[in-house]
């Protein structure tokens, strides 16, 4: 996961160099996102290039992007093994 200095401080993580911590707040922060957007693909542009990004591409009438192409694409290759 990606975690920016901004999430560290709202989701109070000690170390950032943790990855158990590091995934912890990702996991927390999708999960945000997919409340609030109802979408596991809006959540995924919301994460990758934030909500201000995401939102132009939503307003444009675009709800999927190369990353959240890639993530989906690796979901379902999970999900048939």
């Amino acid at each position: 996961m990606q975690i920016n200095k901004i999430c560290f401080e709202q989701y109070c993580v000690e170390d950032p160099y943790s990855a158990q911590e590091n995934i912890s707040v990702g996991v927390k922060i999708l999960g945000n996102y997919y409340k609030k957007y109802g979408s596991e693909e809006m959540a995924l542009m919301a994460y990758n290039m934030g909500e201000g990004g995401a939102s132009n591409l939503w307003e444009q009438g675009i709800y999927n992007s190369a990353y959240s192409d890639k993530v989906m694409n690796a979901k379902v290759q999970l999900i048939e093994r």
